[in-house]
């Protein structure tokens, strides 16, 4: 028996949050463009969660509260 690993995406994220007030939505998609912006100024790149996943938890600390 294996595990199934689901592609996670942000459209797959978007369809997940469908059944959120559409507030909700937005703010959730303004706090991840956020954090894109946020990544690409301080790191030359949108997509830091591969690098987040392979830190220590301090140094994902350290990029959280950059």
């Amino acid at each position: 028996m294996g595990i199934t690993r689901l592609e996670r995406t942000k459209e797959s994220f978007k369809e997940k949050i469908q059944s959120q007030t559409e507030g909700s939505q937005e703010g959730f998609l303004i706090a991840i463009d956020n954090f894109e912006k946020f990544s690409m100024e301080k790191y030359g790149k949108v997509n830091l969660i591969q690098d987040l996943k392979e830190s220590t938890e301090e140094q994902v600390y350290d990029v959280l509260q950059s």
